[in-house]
């Protein structure tokens, strides 16, 4: 039975990707916004059976974009960000190219990256041209994903576009005036309606992806559970101008995540 139920999981998982491609084309076309993505999340939510509690709120005005700097558990993050905020994931360059998902990725305006210093300056200007189109950016500072019982330390590099080296005031950001940053920490908290603990690591491993793990196994397992919960706390907002320097305001940022998630 369990598999069954995993089957037509799956499949309504495949059907409702079809119908986002068409829907969500149409409407970007009309309105130039992502509201469709953020259904299909949703959609991916309920049929997985993800349940998330959204703590705390957005920073985000009109003409005043933010940069959501989140840990990273797995790739289900992506579906409950995805339910809870409108705006453009930033993603390694080789996502673009995985079957299926690096499509998905597209529909959603992600920002591809290469991770290499020389890529630095691109990746920084692709980030403001998002914001001054007054869409948010939302950003995995650790580079990779972890099984989440800790927080990486957040990379400050794509923070730069609010604070040019010396050596780069020749490259013009042009971020909108007011941008903010807000830290925003995932907290994994049950699987099948029971209390993740670190005696229980396989309840974990169930939602988070990371390290070696392969994607469709993972995925399988997932539509065989019976539910997941998870938390994500909106934390208050960091204003770049209160910083002398990126590190500074992403180990902020680490700091109030890092709290959160080691909280248990």
């Amino acid at each position: 039975m369990t598999k069954i139920l995993a089957i037509i999981k799956l499949l309504a998982f495949v059907i409702g990707t079809l119908i986002l491609v068409l829907t969500h084309t149409i409407w970007y076309l009309i309105s130039r916004r992502l509201d469709v993505t953020m259904w299909f999340h949703r959609w991916c939510c309920f049929v997985f059976n993800i349940k998330f509690e959204v703590i705390g709120e957005k920073a985000h005005r009109k003409n005043h974009p933010v940069i959501y700097l989140v840990n990273h558990i797995s790739y289900i993050d992506i579906l409950i960000l995805g339910s809870v905020l409108d705006g453009c994931f930033v993603a390694k360059s080789e996502v673009a190219g995985w079957p299926g998902f690096g499509f998905l990725s597209k529909l959603q305006k992600t920002i591809f990256i290469v991770r290499e210093k020389s890529a630095l300056l691109k990746s920084r200007q692709a980030i403001a041209e998002a914001m001054n189109k007054d869409y948010d950016v939302i950003l995995f500072p650790e580079g990779t994903s972890t099984d989440g019982w800790d927080v990486l330390q957040f990379k400050a590099g794509l923070l730069g576009i609010f604070y040019p080296d010396e050596k780069d005031k020749s490259e013009k950001y042009d971020v909108i005036e007011g941008a903010l940053i807000q830290p925003v920490a995932i907290k994994h908290t049950k699987t099948n309606g029971i209390t993740v603990t670190k005696e229980r690591q396989d309840l974990r491993d169930i939602y988070a992806w990371y390290g070696d793990m392969d994607l469709v196994p993972h995925l399988w397992d997932l539509a065989k559970s019976k539910s997941v919960n998870v938390e994500v706390h909106l934390l208050p907002a960091l204003s770049p101008k209160d910083f002398t320097h990126r590190f500074d305001i992403a180990n902020a940022a680490y700091d109030k995540v890092k709290k959160i998630v080691s909280d248990t």
